[in-house]
């Protein structure tokens, strides 16, 4: 084997064990933003792998009461004993049981923190703008997520991607979210 190839590979090795030190390193504080309670099952091995393999933090902010999933319950009656397909049920039953079932849900993915926000879940729809005219408060929102930002200091801000096929309110939670980060000051 000659000295150069023998040089290269060290070098190649010390870089790949210095990747891979970089890679188990603590990720940091992750800010996960989600409109409806159960919406953390789009990334929940990615904040698995980084509250609980790896050690960092991961908060969640849910922007609705989850109320409008009323339709889509079926399976939930017989487990839960209660007719939460009936419109006027499931509305006043299912912001309890998402939330319970949310926190459960955190507690295995380690999510240290749920951030409850209890706005309007009106109805599925593909257009991001309904969620505002469902009687979102964009503002409080915004603001809720900027704040939070400013004090928990996040690395990373995570969030369903917007697609003219995603849900009307994955698409408006991703711009509320997007928004407030544009609020923030460049050195923060």
């Amino acid at each position: 084997m000659s000295l150069a190839f023998r040089h290269v590979a060290s070098v190649f090795l010390l870089v790949l064990l210095w990747s891979v030190e970089i890679c188990a390193a603590r990720p940091g504080k992750t800010l996960l933003v989600v409109a409806h309670p159960d919406d953390e099952y789009y990334c929940a091995a990615t904040i698995y792998r980084m509250a609980v393999q790896l050690g960092g933090t991961v908060d969640e902010l849910i922007i609705t009461n989850g109320e409008g999933g009323y339709r889509y319950s079926t399976l939930a009656e017989a487990y839960y004993k209660k007719p939460l397909t009936i419109e006027a049920v499931g509305r006043k039953e299912l912001p309890a049981i998402r939330r319970r079932e949310m926190i459960n849900a955190g507690r295995v993915l380690g999510i240290r923190t749920h951030y409850f926000l209890n706005q309007r879940d009106k109805h599925f729809t593909t257009d991001s703008k309904d969620a505002v005219d469902f009687g979102w408060n964009s503002q409080l929102i915004t603001s809720r997520i900027l704040s939070l930002m400013r004090t928990e200091r996040y690395r990373y801000v995570f969030s369903v991607l917007p697609r003219a096929t995603t849900h009307g309110s994955h698409q408006e939670a991703t711009s509320l979210a997007a928004s407030a980060i544009q609020g923030l000051p460049v050195n923060l």
